[in-house]
């Protein structure tokens, strides 16, 4: 029985054939022969080796099943020296990825957000002492938000008030020391929630960074036994809500 020819690619009429040495004076960096490897693939080869290129991947993924391990430590690597050779095509390579999964990326981001609290406090820190001008852009913008929701008159010495005492976390009962509490609006303004006292509980910096602008009933994170407290709570900051705008009426 003859060799088996495996055609791992569909090669049409426009498909130009040429010689290693016919690529190579092109400058590519493969080239296609239309004759099958030793291997049986009709496939394009590399001009550096004349390597075929599907006898190439087998070996790459038989190398990864016996040392998973350091083919990912090659393979960071080798990523590594890219991006420092190449950082501006990385970065254009970056937007277009980014650009065509946006939904993906920003599950991608949410997770990440979620999983490392401490890592997400510590870069936000960092951009915000390299970037004054626009952290000073965006507090305005959470004052603007402020400015379209309800607004008591003592929130904010409230909010002082709590950020000063030694408290638990609402979300997971961590015990705080003053300087841990984040004051967090169990209702977020970004979703028309009250700067109002009956809208802060007093949270972990975690909790807060995982909770971020979501509603108890809408943070599928929130561990169980708590859960049924922090939905009662939204239920009644809404119930005040209403109220509040039927008495401006």
């Amino acid at each position: 029985m003859g060799n088996v020819i495996y055609v791992d690619r569909v090669f049409d009429e426009a498909t130009p054939l040429m010689s290693r040495a016919d690529a190579k004076a092109l400058g590519l960096k493969r080239y296609f022969t239309g004759k099958p490897c030793k291997h049986g693939h009709v496939a394009e080869r590399t001009v550096c080796k004349s390597t075929c290129i599907e006898c190439k991947s087998d070996d790459y993924f038989r190398r990864y099943a016996a040392n998973p391990e350091r083919m990912r430590e090659n393979g960071r690597r080798i990523a590594m020296r890219y991006k420092a050779k190449h950082p501006e095509k990385v970065l254009i390579s970056q937007a277009v990825w980014r650009a065509a999964n946006r939904d993906s990326e920003r599950e991608r981001s949410r997770r990440w957000r979620e999983d490392n609290p401490t890592k997400m406090r510590e870069a936000s820190a960092k951009w915000a002492r390299m970037n004054p001008d626009k952290t000073t852009s965006y507090a305005s913008a959470r004052r603007a938000r402020k400015s379209s929701v309800i607004v008591t008159p003592d929130a904010d010495s409230i909010v002082r008030r709590m950020s000063s005492e030694d408290t638990f976390c609402f979300y997971c009962n961590t015990l705080l020391l003053a300087r841990e509490v984040h004051v967090d609006h169990v209702i977020p303004l970004a979703q028309g929630g009250p700067h109002a006292s009956i809208n802060f509980v007093a949270a972990c910096a975690e909790c807060n960074t995982r909770k971020h602008t979501k509603r108890p009933s809408e943070w599928s994170r929130l561990p169980r036994r708590k859960a049924a407290r922090a939905i009662a709570r939204e239920n009644e900051i809404a119930e005040w809500i209403a109220n509040y705008v039927l008495g401006d009426e």
